[in-house]
């Protein structure tokens, strides 16, 4: 009938685009164990050898054919249009785009744990050879194709664009209540396109595909729960999401194997034995490929270089550990209990002041507070501007709307999601739990589990649902307008170095040395400063590519 979604198609283009990423990853593993590196052909088998998720929800040749026509053309446009896009984030620039350019000009981070290509003195290697490095991988086979490095931002749009497919179909087919298509559309937007999502969509920041692989295997456990399909959609949700977070990042391993075991528990409770049995047996092979073929840089190699698997996180012979405490709270936070940690930052509006040294009440709102609400890294109130009123919004819901038929399913769920703030350190810190965003879809999503929806429901859906709008929109017209202007600021200064050596500037920012040499960093190194520090000016603009250019000041 014309004018009807087809769900299958949909739910095959969302599978088939994760399971090419997840394929990357497996033949650059498995390219690495060979003693190869990253080359444009890893892309091409990767599309090749996702084709077989088709068979998984039993599609037609033509079906197939349209999926998969949609499929390479979204991949295709997403990676022109992050081409075009410059990462002016710290981290991005300090560390996530050095691995990618040393991984696609040949680094092999099985056989050399070291790498060869970032010059020693730069100052961050210890994150370059030691960390996760999955996002990276996918990034550098991106870059190997095009030859451009700002491409491997691809992955910012494929992995929401694949999320919203997915949970289109889920909503449609598989969810507790049958959702319209108006409503099925509405809601798969706005958690798949979500802060975390919009604010680290220009930079190479990797928080995302934790807020990505949690609700993966959020979903797949759903399903395997509730019991009305053959397990197979379940499980691929379930390996790609371990498979994702075991390469990606060590916490995002982990909240993997919170989601499994609170499942496996839910399983056992409705004396489903066999299943709970099939899933931990499942989940654990999963975990253990991800570990040995995906991610033998860092975990085996760590052990291997330092008897400890998660160096240098929790390792005394190495700074990370303490500079991602020091500089992910400020001083007031950093030796609060863990709910004063977490109530400071929650309850407060976006900022990133890292020298504070009290709590700011929220009933004030500043420029800067505006500023900060698209910013990939806030560190004090990175849910957004309207974060507070949409917690208590989602608090009230739960108060006062209590005659649901799901109710105590959702409060359960709901309480679950709010547990994670408290399980591990920095739980404070929003883009390490960015899953936490899921409470207030809970509660307009039991709101329509409802029957009888009187105005008093209606009224609380809508305030809600208003404040998750403004406040998605806001960062994301904040990080594109903050992104355009560093990035209008980059190019600047790259004109204006262009020509003029190493020698004339100092800079942390290796993404804006590589635009300035053109893609060539065989032998620069940025880090090391010719002459003193103080005889540099920073460039004056908001964030910046932290450069420093040389002044005409001379010592006396």
């Amino acid at each position: 009938m014309k004018g009807v979604i087809n769900n299958k198609i949909v739910l095959g283009i969302g599978m088939y685009i994760v399971t090419f990423l997840v394929s990357i990853l497996i033949v650059s593993g498995i390219v690495w164990h060979l003693g190869w590196h990253i080359s444009p052909f890893v892309m091409i088998i990767a599309i090749l050898l996702a084709l077989p998720v088709f068979m998984l929800i039993k599609m037609d040749k033509k079906e197939v054919l349209t999926a998969v026509s949609i499929s390479l053309s979204i991949i295709f446009l997403s990676t022109l249009m992050e081409t075009f896009v410059y990462d002016v984030s710290y981290d991005g620039n300090a560390y996530h785009q050095p691995t990618i350019y040393a991984l696609a000009h040949g680094w092999n981070p099985v056989r050399e744990h070291h790498n060869p290509v970032i010059a020693d003195s730069w100052d961050m290697n210890v994150w370059i050879d030691h960390y996760s490095k999955g996002a990276e991988t996918i990034s550098a086979v991106f870059y190997a194709v095009t030859g451009n490095i700002e491409s491997g931002k691809a992955l910012n749009l494929l992995l929401p664009i694949s999320l919203f497919l997915i949970l289109y179909y889920f909503f449609k087919e598989r969810f507790i209540v049958r959702l319209s298509n108006r409503k099925s559309i509405l809601y798969s937007i706005g958690i798949a396109f979500s802060m975390i999502t919009m604010g680290q969509l220009t930079s190479f920041y990797i928080d995302h595909v934790g807020y990505f692989t949690f609700i993966l295997a959020l979903i797949g456990t759903y399903d395997l729960i509730n019991g009305r399909s053959d397990g197979k959609f379940a499980y691929w949700c379930i390996a790609c999401s371990i498979l994702l977070a075991g390469s990606v990042k060590v916490n995002m391993l982990f909240w993997g194997g919170f989601i499994m075991a609170c499942a496996i528990i839910i399983l056992l409770i409705k004396k489903r034995a066999k299943i709970a049995m099939s899933l931990a047996v499942f989940c654990s092979l999963v975990a253990i490929a991800a570990i040995v073929v995906l991610a033998y840089n860092p975990f085996v190699c760590n052990y291997l270089d330092y008897r400890n698997p998660f160096y240098p996180l929790f390792d005394k012979r190495s700074p990370a550990g303490d500079a991602i405490s020091i500089c992910g709270q400020p001083p007031y936070i950093q030796n609060a209990p863990r709910y004063k940690q977490i109530a400071y930052s929650y309850f407060q509006r976006p900022t990133n002041d890292m020298t504070a040294t009290g709590y700011v009440p929220p009933y004030i709102i500043t420029p800067t507070n505006i500023f900060r609400s698209g910013f990939c890294s806030t560190n004090v109130g990175g849910g957004g501007l309207f974060f507070i009123e949409i917690l208590l919004m989602t608090f009230f819901i739960y108060l006062f709307f209590r005659k649901g038929k799901y109710y105590k399913q959702f409060v359960v769920v709901a309480i679950l999601l709010i547990s994670t703030l408290f399980i591990l350190p920095l739980g404070s810190l929003f883009r390490y739990v960015p899953f936490i965003y899921l409470l207030p879809f809970l509660a307009l999503l039991y709101l329509e589990t409802i029957e009888s929806q009187t105005k008093q429901y209606r009224i609380a859906k809508n305030i809600l649902a208003a404040l998750l709008i403004c406040n998605i929109t806001l960062c994301t017209g904040v990080t594109f307008a903050t992104t355009a202007l560093e990035q209008t600021v980059t190019m600047r200064s790259v004109k204006m170095l262009e020509g003029q050596g190493g020698e004339s500037f100092y800079t942390s920012n290796w993404g804006f040395c590589n635009k300035l040499y053109h893609g060539d960093m065989n032998g620069k190194h940025p880090v090391s400063p010719l002459f003193p520090e103080s005889q540099y000016e920073r460039e004056k603009y908001i964030g910046g590519p932290y450069v420093y250019i040389k002044t005409m000041i001379t010592d006396e």
